[in-house]
C-alpha cells in the first residue's frame, strides 16, 4: 500500500483501513517516489526524504489499484538498486564479525549516508559516528556496542560497494555477527530491523558473565575435539571452525584457561585467550538463545533475494527457518571452513570482504592453502 501524504496520522489511518479490509498486516515499510516502487532504505539512498508512511518490517510496496475485490494483493516489486544489475555467480561478499572493530572504521560512510546514520542514532540513543570514529568512552570493544557498530559499518559498506560496482554477488555470508549484515544485503530485513536485532543480541550476550574463549593455533576442529574428549574437558565446546589451523573453544573462563597446558602439550603452536566476557557459541548461551528467539517473533523476515550461507549449517538459509537458525547460532559453532568449501563447490572464485579489517581475507587464504 502507498499513502501519498505528508501527514503521518492520516497515513496511519489509511494503513489501518487497508489492514481491516484486506488483512495484510501492519508490518510493512513503504516509500513512494513519483510512481517508482522502491524500499525505504533505497529511497533514502537515492533521493531526499519524500512524503511516505513508515511502519516496521516488510521491505515492499503494495498499490491499491492492483487489488481486486477478491483480496488479491500485488506482490512487492524489484527494488531500484537491483534493477538491471548483473549478478556475478562467481562472487561472494563476506561480512566480518566481532574482532574486526577498530576506532576509525566507517570513515566517510556516515557522510555518504546521513539518513541511515541519523536513523541509527535514533534507534541506539547515541551517536554511531562518534562511537566508530572516536570512541570517547572506550566502549567499542564491549559486545553491546561492538555489535551495532559493526552492523552499521558493514551495511553502509555494502551499500557503497553496490553503488560503486553495480554488480550483485551470487552469494553472501558473514562470520557470527556478520551473518546479520549478510541477511540485510539479501533484503531479508531492512536496516532498522537489522540494527534492532543486533542491538538486542549484543545486550543479551553482554549479560553472559564468567565465560571465556581461546583460539587454538595449529589444530583443526577435529583434532581440538579429540583433545577435549581425551582429557575429559567435556565442559568446553568448539566455537569457531575458522581455518584448518585455527579453532576457537568456548566455556567457563576457568575451564578454558586450564586447557592451555593440555593443548600445548598436545601439539598446539599457540593458545590465545580472547578478551571476551561470555562463552559465545556454546551451550552457556542457552538463556540468551531462548530470549533472542522470542524477540524475533515480533519482527518480519522476507525470503532472501541472494543466497545467504548460515553459520550453523554451512548451507543457504531456507525460508521459514531463519529465526530458528539465528537463535541456534548463539549456541553452535561457526562452520566457516565448511561454508567456504560449499561456495567453492558452487564455483565461487572471488571472496570479497565488505566491512572493516581483513580478518576474513586472511581466513580465506589459510583455507585455500
Amino acid at each position: 500500500m502507498v499513502a501519498q501524504t505528508a501527514d503521518r496520522k492520516q497515513a496511519q489511518e489509511e494503513v489501518t483501513a487497508w489492514n481491516a479490509a484486506y488483512g495484510i498486516g501492519t508490518r510493512v515499510v513503504v516509500d513512494h517516489y513519483e510512481g517508482v516502487q522502491i524500499t525505504r532504505t533505497e529511497a533514502m539512498l537515492l533521493f531526499d526524504r519524500r512524503p511516505a508512511i513508515y511502519l516496521e518490517g516488510f521491505n515492499g510496496y503494495f498499490d491499491l489499484s492492483d487489488v481486486h475485490p477478491e483480496r488479491e494483493a500485488a506482490a512487492p516489486v524489484k527494488s531500484i538498486l537491483e534493477t538491471d544489475l548483473p549478478v556475478d555467480q562467481t562472487l561472494a561478499y563476506m561480512f566480518p564479525g566481532q574482532g574486526s572493530q577498530a576506532v576509525g572504521m566507517g570513515e566517510g560512510l556516515f557522510d555518504t549516508f546521513p539518513e541511515l546514520t541519523q536513523r541509527a542514532d535514533q534507534i541506539l540513543g547515541y551517536s554511531i559516528r562518534q562511537l566508530c570514529l572516536e570512541d570517547p568512552d572506550g566502549v567499542i570493544a564491549q559486545t553491546d556496542y561492538t555489535q551495532p557498530a559493526l552492523f552499521v559499518v558493514n551495511a553502509l559498506s555494502y551499500l557503497q560497494r553496490m553503488k560503486e560496482k553495480g554488480v550483485r554477488p551470487g552469494y553472501v555470508l558473514g562470520h557470527s555477527l556478520g551473518e546479520y549484515s549478510a541477511l540485510f544485503a539479501a533484503e531479508v530485513f531492512d536496516f532498522e530491523t537489522g540494527l534492532r536485532l543486533v542491538q538486542k543480541r549484543g545486550a543479551l550476550m553482554a549479560e553472559a558473565k564468567g565465560g571465556g574463549m581461546a583460539a587454538v593455533i595449529g589444530m583443526d576442529a577435529t583434532r581440538v575435539a579429540e583433545v577435549l574428549e581425551q582429557h575429559g574437558l567435556d565442559a568446553i565446546d568448539v566455537a569457531n571452525h575458522n581455518t584448518p589451523v585455527q579453532t576457537v573453544i568456548s566455556g567457563l573462563e576457568a575451564d578454558v584457561l586450564s586447557a592451555q597446558p593440555v593443548f600445548m602439550e598436545a601439539g598446539a603452536r599457540v593458545f590465545i585467550p580472547l578478551k571476551v566476557s561470555g562463552a559465545f557459541h556454546s551451550r552457556y548461551m542457552a538463556d540468551a538463545q531462548q530470549a533472542f528467539r522470542a524477540f524475533m517473533d515480533a519482527l518480519s523476515f522476507a525470503v532472501p533475494r541472494i543466497p545467504v550461507i548460515a553459520n550453523v549449517t554451512a548451507l543457504p538459509h531456507e525460508e521459514g527457518t531463519i529465526r530458528d537458525v539465528l537463535a541456534q547460532q548463539l549456541i553452535s559453532p561457526v562452520r566457516w571452513i565448511d561454508s567456504i568449501r560449499y561456495l567453492e563447490r558452487q564455483r565461487v572464485a572471488t571472496f570479497e570482504e565488505v566491512g572493516p579489517g581483513t580478518v576474513l581475507g586472511g581466513m580465506i587464504a589459510a583455507i585455500r592453502r
